[in-house]
């Protein structure tokens, strides 16, 4: 794992023992001088027995050395196992004070148990002002200094004990800020061992800590999230992207805060992204070749919803919009062909009006729906005359119909429905044009008159000629009420007979 210049490492590989610690040679010769050493503190303090009885349990093993008073043995020797100097010896005043380096002891081993039930034997291993080991050392140290009897030396030992001891309880948050930093330094290089290593130094310190907890379980799951990454690269490299997906999201259930799952899973998303827009893409360009306009919008809403500012997607979609009003105005077109070959031209100017409202500026609706507009009404005209033939007496209806005629006439699009009419309109006309002989009877006394025409005079029979049309005569006497005949001259060849005589006397 690189070394990370910000921070001091730990050494979480060392195992700590209280019980190996200063020198192999002490063990041996605490182990077989301890019945000696029970002896010789029942004879040389007698006064401290009781202390060391109400002296608390310790829950976690503490250096044999620590136990009891050690005795002295016939060569002093150094926590290191070696004689000491003579120069050393001598220093110690010789006044001895057993019951202050007992009491000593006694704190040394409270504050010492204190920390041992903390995890101080993981977490205190690191050397900063001081370390775990070192304070050991210095027990051990003054723990000889009291088998020698050299009381001052052994309380001063002590008090440097107690005093290291403190150091490492005042500098455990500075411990485990350090620890946490190693951890993430040797996360960040994806080495799973040593943050493991590092975060539960952490945790020995701070085993209430959420943080550190998230920390380490992210470091214990940390093998298999990259195993699970790598099986979807593999996928992935193999297109198969929806399962290599599948993996990413298994590894982000493990650690969703691993943001080389997150980098693949974005990137897996991407070219399922890509694939699935080229995919829309092309179902709608060939739904749209086929004329299949509804699947074309269908898809082309799929590639919009994956990409919606995408140049490729918006100009197809202009292609559809085009293409669709182009059909729509081709099937439009088709109808009013077919409504003007039935001459149903009322329901062709709707058609045309459908086809301006798509474009404006298309001519031949334009121009069809002027015509289509000009047959209704003059076929509505036509209709009329035929209706009504009477009103054809008129000259002016007759010169108007004329026209009509003429119009009718000139325009080749026409159907046979529309001729046809017209043919009876001709007819008509020149029915009205044609006068009918017409007889007309009296009683010799009665003075007629036909209004539009004029007087007759007296008569029993007089005939005459009159264009077919409605007609009144008026008949008057002396002496008789007059009479007013309505009378219609029919289109005809056959004489028409009319009587018009006074007969009610006044």
């Amino acid at each position: 794992m690189p070394d990370n210049p910000n921070v001091q490492k730990f050494s979480p590989q060392k195992k700590i023992k209280t019980t190996d610690h200063p020198n192999d040679n002490i063990k041996i010769w605490i182990s077989l001088t301890l019945l000696l050493m029970i002896a010789l503190a029942v004879v040389f303090l007698p006064t401290v027995s009781p202390r060391r009885a109400e002296e608390p349990p310790i829950e976690e093993e503490i250096p044999l050395q620590h136990s009891k008073l050690q005795p002295k043995t016939e060569i002093s020797t150094t926590h290191e196992g070696q004689p000491i100097p003579q120069s050393e010896a001598l220093e110690e005043e010789p006044i001895p004070s057993p019951a202050a380096a007992q009491d000593s002891l006694q704190e040394t081993l409270k504050l010492l148990a204190r920390l041992v039930n903390q995890g101080v034997k993981i977490w205190g291993d690191e050397t900063l002002e001081t370390s775990y080991p070192q304070a050991l050392e210095t027990l051990a140290k003054a723990d000889q200094f009291l088998n020698d009897k050299l009381y001052a030396q052994a309380a001063k030992n002590y008090q440097e004990t107690i005093d290291k001891l403190h150091q490492l309880e005042q500098s455990r948050p500075l411990r485990v800020q350090r620890a946490i930093q190693s951890g993430d330094a040797a996360f960040t290089q994806l080495d799973s061992k040593t943050a493991q290593q590092y975060y539960n130094i952490a945790l020995s310190a701070d085993s209430n800590n959420q943080e550190i907890q998230a920390k380490l379980q992210r470091a214990i799951n940390l093998p298999e999230v990259l195993n699970i990454i790598n099986r979807g690269k593999s996928l992935e490299s193999n297109n198969e992207l929806d399962q290599a997906k599948e993996m990413y999201l298994r590894a982000l259930q493990l650690d969703n805060t691993f943001q080389p799952t997150n980098e693949h899973l974005q990137r897996v998303n991407d070219r399922i992204n890509d694939r699935d827009y080229q995919s829309a893409m092309t179902a709608a360009i060939s739904a749209l070749s086929n004329m299949n306009f509804l699947q074309a919008k269908q898809e082309l809403a799929t590639a919009k919803k994956l990409r919606p500012n995408d140049p490729g997607s918006l100009d197809l979609e202009k292609q559809l919009i085009e293409a669709e009003k182009n059909n729509r105005l081709q099937d439009l077109r088709t109808q009013v062909q077919t409504l003007e070959e039935s001459e149903r031209w009322e329901e062709a100017v709707q058609i045309y009006m459908q086809i301006l409202e798509i474009d404006p500026n298309i001519g031949y609706a334009q121009t069809g729906k002027y015509w289509a507009e000009k047959f209704v009404e003059l076929n509505r005209i036509i209709l009329k005359y035929i209706a009504n033939p009477s009103d054809l007496q008129s000259p002016e209806h007759r010169e108007y119909a004329t026209k009509i005629y003429q119009m009718t006439v000139k325009n080749n699009s026409v159907g046979p429905k529309f001729r046809a009419n017209s043919s009876r309109l001709k007819e008509l006309l020149h029915a009205y044009e044609q006068p009918t002989p017409v007889l007309l009877q009296s009683d010799s006394l009665t003075d007629v008159t036909i209004y539009r025409i004029g007087p007759l005079g007296h008569f029993l029979e007089h005939r005459l000629e009159l264009l077919p049309g409605q007609y009144k005569a008026v008949g008057s006497r002396s002496g008789f009420r007059d009479v007013n005949i309505s009378f219609t001259v029919p289109a005809s060849t056959e004489e028409y007979t009319i009587t018009v005589f006074c007969k009610e006397k006044i």
